[in-house]
């Protein structure tokens, strides 16, 4: 089961007026996929929830203007001052039963580049952990001496550990890149989305700063 990795880079500003405009979610394609297929369900009221569901099910008609319209009623009914940093995980859930999970082949190709960007993360956590790990021992060698065979034997082991995890990292952001060339279309047609429904958000939110 897909686990979120990485935060959803919620805007720190968004209540800061029109001027201070956000345009994204997710820094890159392989980040959005990872947010969609692991976004919650937001918790609503039952009057804003009937709005939600109805933006969701135009996304699922492919009906954009008609999920636009729906986004407006819900952000405008939903969001204040105290939840306007909840803007993301709302897009984010939308996108996730509207556009995603309709559509057993964009579910399959979303969950794909997402696995093989949350191995590029867990790869890329143990070797800088691999690394703080190297610093410490030869800093330890340094301060040696005379020579040391236990803390020599484990630099050796901890920089053959690291050479074999470069290589598995190397290999998963090959197979990482191979997925998004392979889903281009699929992530497209997600960001189009996504950019449709924050900027409707957005100018809610603006207002409310403003």
């Amino acid at each position: 089961m897909l686990r979120a990795s990485l935060l959803v880079l919620v805007p720190a500003t968004l209540l800061a007026g029109a001027a201070q405009a956000q345009t994204s979610c997710a820094a890159s394609p392989a980040e959005l996929a990872v947010a969609v297929v692991t976004a919650p369900a937001p918790a609503l009221a039952p009057a804003q929830r009937k709005v939600f569901d109805a933006a969701v099910a135009a996304l699922k008609a492919r009906d954009s203007q008609e999920a636009a319209r729906q986004f407006q009623l819900l952000s405008s009914a939903y969001f204040s001052r105290a939840n306007a940093n909840t803007a993301c995980g709302l897009m984010l859930a939308a996108l996730r039963l509207g556009s995603v999970e309709s559509d057993p082949k964009v579910l399959a190709g979303t969950r794909a580049v997402a696995r093989a960007r949350l191995r590029v993360d867990s790869l890329q956590r143990v070797l800088a952990a691999q690394a703080a790990q190297r610093r410490e021992l030869r800093a330890r060698r340094i301060s040696k001496a005379a020579p040391d065979a236990t803390l020599d034997n484990a630099l050796k082991d901890i920089e053959a550990k690291m050479d074999a995890l470069g290589d598995d990292s190397q290999l998963a952001n090959v197979d990482m890149q191979s997925a998004l060339q392979v889903q281009q279309q699929t992530l497209q047609m997600i960001s189009t989305i996504s950019k449709m429904i924050w900027d409707t958000e957005m100018a809610v939110i603006r207002k409310i700063g403003g």
